[in-house]
């Protein structure tokens, strides 16, 4: 073999090789572009999924704010109302101390008394010490009781009572007061509403 034909054939090999060369040289730029892609894929999701995760903590942080502002807001609304009817048992005792109280006083007693049905000789009556004179009044034994205003009558052996002290009578109310309370501060009638 000559000269010639040996540097063709060793030209024909380098061209064999380059392109075997070549051809592998773009499989790897391939896999390289594959494999950016999907890292780019990833990467997106990561933070498409980030994203969601972020927007949904913020959301339950603003849920969360949102249900202490109204726990705060019902809170507020529910001590604006305890103030009324504590202001309500406050003008109950101012009221014991007025020339108007003696008839509320007898009235009250007169129910009370009422509705024990039994035979007035078999009742006596409790009433703040204030009260005494007033109930005196009545022809009825009297004896003292810690309230603010009102009467109770209670029969001989102390086992049947009816009581219309000031403190009974507005805890029996309790709930109306609550509503009309809410009703005139805050125009709901609702004790447990929030808005």
């Amino acid at each position: 073999m000559g000269i010639q034909e040996l540097r063709k054939e060793i030209e024909a090999d380098a061209r064999k090789e380059a392109s075997r060369i070549k051809e592998e040289a773009e499989k790897e730029a391939w896999r390289i572009v594959e494999k950016a892609e999907e890292a780019r894929k990833k990467m997106l999701e990561d933070a498409r999924l980030e994203g969601e995760a972020v927007a949904k903590e913020e959301e339950r942080r603003i849920s969360s704010a949102n249900l202490r502002a109204k726990h705060a807001v019902a809170e507020a609304r529910e001590a604006a109302v305890a103030g009324v009817i504590d202001e309500t048992a406050a003008g109950l005792k101012r009221f014991a101390g007025t020339k108007e109280y003696a008839r509320v006083f007898h009235e009250l007693a007169e129910a009370a008394v009422t509705e024990l049905g039994m035979p007035r000789e078999k009742i006596f009556i409790e009433c703040r010490k204030e009260d005494e004179a007033l109930a005196k009044k009545l022809g009825l034994p009297v004896k003292t009781a810690p309230c603010s205003g009102g009467v109770a009558a209670v029969s001989a052996d102390g086992r049947i009572r009816a009581t219309n002290t000031f403190e009974v009578l507005l805890e029996s109310k309790r709930d109306e007061l609550k509503r009309k309370a809410f009703m005139g501060l805050f125009g709901t009638g609702g004790v447990n509403q929030i808005g």
